[in-house]
């Protein structure tokens, strides 16, 4: 009876073990793909749609309630419905247990119609790859040696994304130049820090160490991991395409060769700056708002649009599934016909469900940013933005940083005063006495920074232009506590030159107002 007994319990251990293990690769594999999902803007997504639906027959629209034909079968259609409704549901944020609460906000979601208005694209003005680098640098906790180490790093980086100076010769560059002292050491590790910074691949400087760090981000399992020793180890054989030398090295077949090399090497970027405004394929600056924010009498209305039809599980296939796994005795042909639907099922049902969570975080995400960001929506004026940092929204809405970098890259907001990205809304904080000659610090945004910048430098008197220096100086008078490497910073980055450029010697000439 005792032995009995053991193996029950081994076998259930094993059973237990065993569903852990599948729930967590679930879980990752979800994680992974929405992490993909929420990279993509509207068009990207629409597509991303159109592709599944093509691929996986399991998959398919939703179909109207009132429309003819056969409805899914009875014990369906609660599962297809709940599964594939996509941000249908009016959000209302009056309720005490909501996260991101903003009081008398209210939100609601869009969906698919015949009567919806479709925004034309607009031009924009989007970052380049250097803005969106010295964005992120922001968030990482850097000495000020380091962030003038980085700030030069990335100044080196080309449009497409490649780093064009080695490290030692940086050092060398930042001695001759700043008269700063650095080894190639504290450089190297300034770079290495930056690789780890979006677009992945960014920092590379060859061809091979770009696709590296592209696949070192993800999980080393399986076909990935095969993929990272190929360009990490064999890259000269991969590039000269000596397939057979590549078989010999991982020990895999021809076939399987082929699939690595079609579904991990060739779906990386080799050029991951030209995404970026100036980049050798640069996007067009024309942009669908991802959000549309509405302002009535105090109250602020958000909407998520959902530009993308319903789907459900195919009523067959959910039919072949509730068959398949009833328990029932199978013929040969059945289980392999049954692995074969278990596998549409399950990503079909992956795929509805990551589309969910993709609409929610993307709502949650801007629902936090209007929380922080409330003074601006209610006037349209910049300079009543506050300091905001990807990690307080994270905070906010329980995610981690990466996951609201994603939701935040590439999307844009339709508010009374414009079409704004997302990212527009984040800046360092600057410490700011409360009151000159005040006890208490406060921080303004690089906002407001560059407001009260551009307001000196548009009433400086054009013979004698204030120089950096000055600028520093006239800045602590207002209470904004700054470097003159700063200052000079944000003047390079607001495209105004420096003081003896900016002089006019012509008697009675106009000032020259900076937008």
């Amino acid at each position: 009876m005792s032995n009995q007994y053991h193996d029950a319990v081994t076998m259930a251990k094993q059973r237990l073990t065993q569903s852990l293990s599948q729930r967590q690769t679930l879980g990752t594999l979800m994680q992974r793909e929405l992490g993909m999902m929420l990279e993509k803007n509207g068009a990207e997504l629409a597509d991303a749609v159109s592709n599944a639906l093509k691929e996986n027959p399991a998959l398919e629209e939703k179909r109207d309630e009132g429309s003819d034909g056969d409805g899914p079968a009875e014990g369906i259609s609660n599962q297809a419905d709940e599964r594939g409704q996509e941000t249908t549901d009016t959000y209302d944020n009056n309720s005490d247990d909501d996260p991101a609460d903003l009081g008398e906000h209210r939100y609601r979601g869009g969906n698919t119609s015949p009567d919806d208005v479709w925004y034309t694209p607009t031009v924009v003005n989007q970052p380049t790859l250097y803005e969106y680098l010295d964005q992120q640098l922001g968030e990482l906790a850097l000495t000020d040696k380091q962030l003038a180490i980085a700030d030069f790093v990335i100044g080196n980086i080309g449009v497409n994304g490649y780093l064009w100076r080695k490290p030692n010769e940086i050092a060398d560059d930042m001695l001759i130049d700043q008269g700063m002292d650095v080894t190639a050491d504290e450089v190297d590790e300034v770079v290495r820090l930056i690789q780890r910074l979006d677009p992945p691949g960014v920092g590379a400087l060859t061809l091979r160490e770009c696709l590296l760090l592209q696949l070192l981000r993800k999980p080393q399992r399986g076909d990935t991991a095969i993929a990272t020793t190929i360009i990490d180890h064999h890259f000269d054989d991969f590039a000269h395409r000596r397939l057979e030398a590549l078989c010999r090295a991982t020990g895999i077949s021809l076939v399987r060769l082929h699939q690595v090399i079609e579904h991990e090497i060739l779906t990386l970027n080799p050029r991951p700056g030209n995404a970026f405004t100036g980049g050798e394929q640069s996007v067009s600056n024309e942009v669908t708002p991802d959000f549309e924010v509405e302002v009535d009498d105090g109250r602020i209305t958000l909407t998520l649009p959902n530009r993308i039809p319903e789907l459900q599980i195919s009523e067959s296939y959910a039919l072949q599934n509730a068959k398949y796994t009833s328990g029932a005795p199978l013929t040969v042909t059945e289980q392999k016909e049954r692995k074969f639907i278990k596998d549409g099922y399950e990503r079909a049902n992956r795929f509805i469900e990551v589309l969910k969570m993709r609409q929610q975080t993307l709502f949650d995400t801007m629902n936090a940013i209007i929380k922080f960001q409330r003074e601006y929506f209610l006037s349209g004026d910049e300079r009543s933005l506050h300091p905001l940092v990807l990690r307080q929204i994270a905070t906010a809405i329980g995610k981690d940083v990466a996951t609201v970098s994603r939701a935040t890259n590439n999307k844009y907001v339709a508010t009374p005063w414009g079409i704004r990205s997302l990212r527009s809304f984040f800046s360092e904080g600057i410490k700011r006495k409360d009151e000159v000659g005040g006890d208490e610090d406060q921080e303004a945004s690089a906002h407001e920074v560059r407001a009260a910048l551009r307001d000196l430098i548009n009433h400086e008197d054009k013979a004698h232009p204030l120089s950096d220096d000055a600028l520093c100086k006239r800045l602590g008078e207002q209470g904004y506590q700054m470097a003159r490497r700063t200052v000079a910073k944000y003047r390079e980055r607001m495209g105004i030159a420096r003081a003896g450029m900016r002089r006019q010697k012509t008697i009675g000439s106009q000032p020259t107002q900076v937008d």
